[in-house]
């Protein structure tokens, strides 16, 4: 008996903390979405209140660029989020469904034990019992007298609960119902902002473009940003190192010669020291590879997303962690498809190519680091 006592115990107590972790996980998305509204949000009101004459135009292009990155992380999370409650209002209703079934199952029942109850109800049970000749047999009435009055007091307290269980649901189900549809309303009005601000940076970059010298600051900008994405991977080794993130990871030490190529286009600038046209020599900590604005960008290896953020000279970029110290980067996205956290398969696609934080028209930036070492991807690349 003592096993079966534990088990009832048991078994609440798992739901219980399921419950918690849920409730948890659900917090956490809100705080997250809360977060980027009241940044993009933060961002706009900033940019109008300056004035379009306080700013230059490479100024203003970089406040626009953070909008657009921040509004693409807004609709991704909005996106995720009206999925996940769709799913789970779809699991609702058949939940509703069933519920409403077993009710009306008892309901059934309950009519024919008044209908059985009403046509044997002319002698009443005790002058049954009073008049039974024998005690034996009396005592056999009273036992099917207590079974059938326990059997229609299970319906009556069953349908009850079933009948309540079903009024809540419902209320919650219309609540959801009503919360997805706040959310797609939001979807919506924040597609039709994007583009307005989209439209506003496509004339900047269009003006810019004509600016030799903005070009050059564009360009030689990813020099000074690496460094900054240098220390961005070092406090992610820190954090690894402490056991705050995944550390079962493999690593590329492996792979050399066998990564994926992010996107299909050819090599436009290479790594290290490359001279442009003009003659001037720049440092790139990476590769350039050509694509299209909406290329797909996929994984150059299994690993987990680390970093997703915005920088002037890489526009939109996600940092992948493939363990043991190996990350690659991927910058001037239009879009980004993966949140930090989420784990990632070689080949799969986790953004969009774009022109982000670049005047040269769009293309892939390309990196893989060894902690703090820049390596050649060409000799990682299948």
């Amino acid at each position: 008996m003592r096993r079966h006592s534990n088990g009832f115990l048991i078994y609440p107590a798992i739901f219980f903390v399921a419950a918690l972790c849920l409730a948890d996980e659900l917090d956490e998305r809100r705080r997250q979405l809360d977060s980027i509204r009241e940044e993009l949000e933060s961002k706009r009101a900033q940019y109008d209140s300056l004035g379009q004459r306080e700013r230059t135009e490479a100024e203003r292009l970089q406040d626009v660029e953070q909008q657009v990155a921040l509004s693409g992380q807004l609709l991704l999370k909005l996106g995720k989020e009206a999925t996940r409650m769709q799913q789970n209002i779809k699991s609702q209703r058949l939940k509703l469904e069933i519920t409403a079934l077993r009710r009306d199952q008892r309901q059934e029942i309950l009519k024919r034990r008044l209908v059985h109850v009403y046509k044997a109800g002319q002698l009443p049970g005790w002058l049954e019992l009073a008049s039974s000749e024998s005690p034996t047999a009396t005592l056999v009435a009273l036992r099917n007298m207590k079974a059938i009055i326990g059997y229609d007091r299970m319906l009556i307290e069953s349908f009850g609960l079933l009948s309540n269980e079903l009024k809540a649901g419902l209320v919650k189900y219309q609540n959801d119902v009503s919360q997805l549809s706040k959310l797609r309303n939001e979807q919506q009005n924040e597609l039709t902002r994007r583009e307005k601000t989209l439209k506003t940076r496509k004339n900047l970059v269009n003006k810019l473009k004509r600016d030799k010298k903005e070009i050059a600051k564009s360009i030689s900008k990813l020099e000074g940003d690496a460094r900054q994405i240098a220390e961005i991977l070092e406090t992610l080794e820190q954090e690894r190192e402490q056991a705050l993130v995944d550390s079962t990871l493999p690593g590329l030490a492996r792979k050399r010669g066998d990564l994926v190529w992010p996107t299909r286009g050819k090599i436009i600038r290479g790594f290290g020291s490359v001279k442009d046209k003009r003659g001037i020599v720049l440092s790139n900590p990476g590769v350039d590879i050509q694509a299209g604005i909406g290329a797909d960008v996929l994984a150059a290896a299994s690993g987990a997303v680390a970093y997703v953020s915005w920088l002037r000279g890489y526009g939109q970029f996600v940092i992948i962690d493939h363990g043991q110290g190996y990350y690659t980067l991927y910058a001037h996205l239009s879009d980004v498809l993966v949140e930090p956290g989420e784990r990632v398969s070689a080949g799969e696609l986790i953004a969009l190519a774009g022109d982000s934080g670049s005047l040269e028209g769009p293309k892939l930036h390309f990196e893989i680091r060894h902690k703090k070492e820049q390596l050649d991807p060409t000799e990682w690349l299948r």
